[in-house]
């Protein structure tokens, strides 16, 4: 059990995606750590009330951890904080979220002003910090994995017709117009699956009709957490369109679970992916294209590419990422 002086760490914890808050959360637990998460109501109203009461709480914690910087500028004891931030704000036309990001950015440059850490989650995310909004962060510490999406071996060859999985939301940033524009070029039998969560789905659902994919993309309703690693294992291939992705737990996910990736040479996917992945040139529809294609009709790369993804993904390790947070958590108290 962690023990700091007489007595058992506590922490106050915000949470994140569900992959991030399981992962880090029970490792910490497994630690030791006494962690309280801590999050507003769901109803916008509410939580805009409720959350500057939520985020000071009458209990005393030895060290308090926001996942993002709105919720950390309205925390008053900032000696004892720490920020994570999952990205970097973005104001430019690509983010549908503007008002959002704004306030991340104003918060993010408040909470940095009074000496806050900021921790961030890829070298990729580190620099556009700095280049961005001229903050250092304190330390890049990458996500883990859990062990329901590990596979023990690589796949042996893929199925016909290929599967191609985009596991994204239907945002700009993450270009699902791009992907249909790939898979039109594509001279390979496929057929492809997307979630439909996010604010373009009515202009990829056009898309589709106007490639005449009708009959090859499909949209997949929503699963639960728990069943994600059924879904990456009737996929052949894992496609990422996004060049400006901070790091991309589907990716993770995906090589964890041996399907082979195909990812921009840009941006956290690219970082992510390391020495696994086919990579295509970002925003080239063309590119795209060949990449998933030298899959589908090379047995021998499709299984070295499941190999090399499963030896990436072993590299991302909760009980790592929770012992650098304890650390972190560390230099608050001392």
């Amino acid at each position: 059990m962690e023990i700091w002086g007489d007595r058992e760490l506590k922490v106050f914890f915000t949470p994140h995606v569900e992959h991030y808050t399981r992962g880090l959360v029970g490792q910490l637990m497994a630690q030791g750590v006494n962690v309280s998460i801590r999050q507003p109501p769901s109803t916008p109203v509410l939580r805009k009330l409720a959350r500057p009461f939520v985020m000071n709480p009458f209990s005393f914690f030895d060290a308090y951890h926001f996942n993002s910087s709105i919720e950390g500028a309205l925390h008053r004891n900032k000696e004892r904080m720490i920020v994570t931030e999952h990205g970097f704000p973005s104001e430019g036309p690509e983010n549908e979220e503007v008002r959002k990001a704004r306030r991340e950015a104003k918060a993010l440059l408040s909470v940095n002003s009074f000496g806050v850490p900021i921790y961030t989650i890829s070298n990729y995310s580190a620099d556009m910090l700095r280049e961005r909004w001229g903050v250092k962060v304190r330390e890049v510490i990458y996500h883990g994995v859990l062990p329901q999406f590990l596979a023990s071996v690589p796949r042996p060859g893929r199925t016909a017709p290929a599967v191609l999985l985009f596991n994204s939301r239907l945002i700009q940033m993450k270009r699902p117009l791009l992907f249909l524009e790939g898979l039109a070029l594509m001279h390979s039998d496929f057929r492809a699956v997307i979630f439909p969560s996010g604010p373009q789905r009515f202009q990829v659902a056009q898309k589709i009709a106007e490639l005449n994919l009708g009959d090859r993309v499909s949209f997949r309703k929503q699963v639960p957490f728990d069943e994600l690693q059924e879904v990456y294992r009737q996929a052949s291939i894992y496609v990422h369109t996004s060049p400006t992705e901070p790091f991309g737990f589907t990716i993770l996910e995906a090589m964890a679970s041996g399907v082979p990736i195909v990812v921009p040479d840009e941006g956290g996917a690219h970082e992510v992916a390391g020495k696994a992945g086919v990579r295509f040139r970002a925003d080239d529809a063309i590119s795209l294209a060949e990449a998933v294609d030298s899959l589908i009709q090379d047995q021998e790369a499709y299984t070295h590419q499941s190999e090399l993804g499963l030896l990436r993904a072993r590299e991302f390790n909760w009980e790592k990422a929770a012992q650098r947070y304890l650390e972190a958590y560390s230099k608050c108290i001392l």
